[in-house]
């Protein structure tokens, strides 16, 4: 479900492996700070990070061959999210 919510930013980045990309970030969002519609609240963003981090952990305890390619996808996904950032 929160894969289905992030969408390109259109930010460049670099990922670890040196390969060019652009950040996701979840949307709609809702932030009291910002009003009810944002990109890629710090809440949100980091619970999607999050989620990700749980699942392939568990996939890959499970050790399935048939859930490489979804490891592979939010791996792939999760390294693009946009960081938590304070201030600025």
């Amino acid at each position: 479900m929160y894969a289905g919510l992030l969408i390109d930013s259109k930010i460049p980045i670099t990922l670890e492996d040196g390969s060019r990309s652009t950040r996701l970030v979840s949307s709609p969002a809702y932030s009291p700070e910002h009003g009810p519609r944002t990109l890629g609240n710090v809440y949100e963003q980091s619970l999607i990070w999050q989620l990700f981090e749980d699942a392939v952990q568990a996939m890959k305890l499970l050790n399935k061959p048939e859930d490489e390619a979804l490891i592979e996808e939010l791996v792939q996904k999760q390294s693009r999210l946009a960081p938590i950032e304070v201030g600025g």
